[in-house]
């Protein structure tokens, strides 16, 4: 038979339910550690890599100023100032060749009434590339001139037509109506 006396001067308490909560504790706090611990690393990896290309970025923007510069001071050159008029000048008498009257005077007959004609056309080619066309316009009535506009209107080659001005003469003539037209010309297919 077994006799159970406790010699110590304290009695013997049961720890093992600090000792099991503790691992518990202590098991889960590992894996908490450990990401956090990841999470750190990485972020200060990413935190480095940044600052590098960062770095990198803030230099080729300097390498890029300092070329722009070197460029605008080259434009500023009266010799290339000189040449880039002279370009200018020779691109806007290529894009005024370019303009096919042909075509442009097939299109205007195409909507013009019988009872409307054409005194004087004007174009004018803008920076742009548009093409604005000022037109003097006779009819023998308001009508004739309002059916040739509704017409380019309504057509896909003339855009945005403007009456500037209109006058009706008393004496008859060959045009009782006179008016002046602005409109757009698309020179597309």
């Amino acid at each position: 038979m077994r006799s159970r006396i406790n010699l110590a001067t304290r009695p013997v308490e049961n720890q093992r339910g600090f000792w099991v909560t503790f691992s518990l504790l202590l098991l889960a706090a590992l894996p908490l550690t450990m990401y956090a611990l990841t999470a750190g690393v990485l972020t200060w990896q990413l935190r480095m890599t940044t600052r590098t290309r960062l770095s990198e970025l803030q230099r080729e923007r300097r390498t890029l100023r300092e070329d722009l510069n070197r460029l605008a001071a080259g434009l500023q050159d009266p010799a290339t100032q000189k040449l880039l008029a002279q370009n200018e000048y020779l691109n806007r008498i290529i894009r005024q060749k370019a303009f096919s009257w042909n075509i442009f005077f097939a299109r205007l007959a195409k909507n013009l009434p019988r009872s409307a004609r054409v005194l004087s056309v004007s174009p004018i080619l803008h920076d742009d590339g548009r093409v604005e066309v000022l037109l003097r316009m006779g009819g023998r009535s308001p009508g004739a001139i309002h059916e040739f506009m509704k017409r380019l209107e309504e057509g896909e080659h003339f855009s945005q037509v403007v009456m500037k001005s209109q006058e009706q003469r008393q004496d008859g003539g060959d045009d009782p109506v006179t008016a002046q037209l602005s409109t757009v010309y698309l020179e597309g297919d």
